[in-house]
């Protein structure tokens, strides 16, 4: 069987319980949510109502944690990735294409040795033995730590494909007093939060949980600023080249896929969380 099958195989053998573990964890936020009123509210509720819930915490031992680590430093190349885009995007914003294309190259030169330290992540939990049933959820955390760094190549391959003329490339910034920049800060605020959540898997549910929280309220902000861009660059339907109109949709979509994966895995370390203390 391939490292692809092996994958694939413990992935869906994952699924359903996925979507169970889910009901539990996020039970009763919806009723909450409509007496907060708001989601900041709930995230604060819900921290609160789980501080005292886990105690005595401690989930990873001497087989899961190497994994941490691995994982860990797969999601430091991620985040070394989305550190690039700013540069990248400073460059396009200066018309400097060639610049552009070796930020590019640099992103993709980090999202293959991610890969490389996925293939290893993924043979160990193959072969490991992991605390209650977590090793379908190890794989998916992996998992969505790998489409981190995929859809931040993939952002900024539709960016340098074809150099944008600067009155396209402005779109993306300070036009209405809001820009693309901010996007990748808010990227990289919750790949900061969900990088200390894995770590506190080892030690502290408390601050698993309050990371994880973190990791949805950037996802929540970055969704905001996507769909003010995407209202921007639909503005200008009459003024540019189609083709230009969907390089830049394509682009901060990509970038919207960076914080929902973000968002993926950090609902998997609230599983990782709950088995723990089952």
């Amino acid at each position: 069987m391939s490292l692809g099958q092996v994958a694939g195989a413990l992935a869906m053998a994952a699924t359903e319980e996925h979507s169970h573990n889910l009901d539990i964890v996020h039970g009763g936020t919806g009723r909450v949510k409509g007496m907060a009123g708001n989601d900041r509210a709930v995230a604060a509720q819900r921290s609160t109502a789980l501080g005292w819930l886990f105690r005595g915490f401690r989930l990873s031992g001497s087989k899961q944690r190497p994994v941490v680590r691995i994982i860990l430093d797969h999601l430091s190349l991620a985040a070394d990735a989305v550190a690039e885009l700013r540069p990248l995007l400073d460059k396009a914003r200066g018309g400097d294409w060639t610049g552009v294309r070796e930020s590019a190259r640099r992103i993709g030169e980090l999202e293959t040795r991610a890969d490389g330290l996925h293939r290893e992540a993924v043979m160990r939990i193959a072969r490991g033995a992991f605390f209650s049933g977590t090793r379908e959820d190890f794989l998916r955390l992996m998992e969505a730590d790998d489409e981190i760094a995929d859809s931040v190549k993939d952002a900024t391959r539709v960016l340098a494909e074809t150099p944008l003329l600067p009155n396209a490339a402005e779109i993306l910034f300070n036009e209405g007093g809001l820009s693309v920049l901010e996007m990748v800060s808010r990227i990289s605020v919750g790949i900061a939060a969900l990088g200390a959540a894995i770590r506190a898997l080892e030690t502290d549910a408390k601050v698993a949980m309050d990371k994880a929280i973190a990791v949805e309220m950037a996802e929540e902000e970055t969704d905001d600023i996507k769909a003010k861009l995407l209202v921007r660059i639909a503005n200008r339907r009459g003024e540019l080249d189609p083709l230009v109109i969907l390089q830049l949709r394509d682009f901060v979509l990509e970038l919207d896929n960076v914080a929902d994966a973000t968002e993926d895995a950090s609902d998997i370390v609230v599983e990782l969380v709950a088995k723990a203390e089952a």
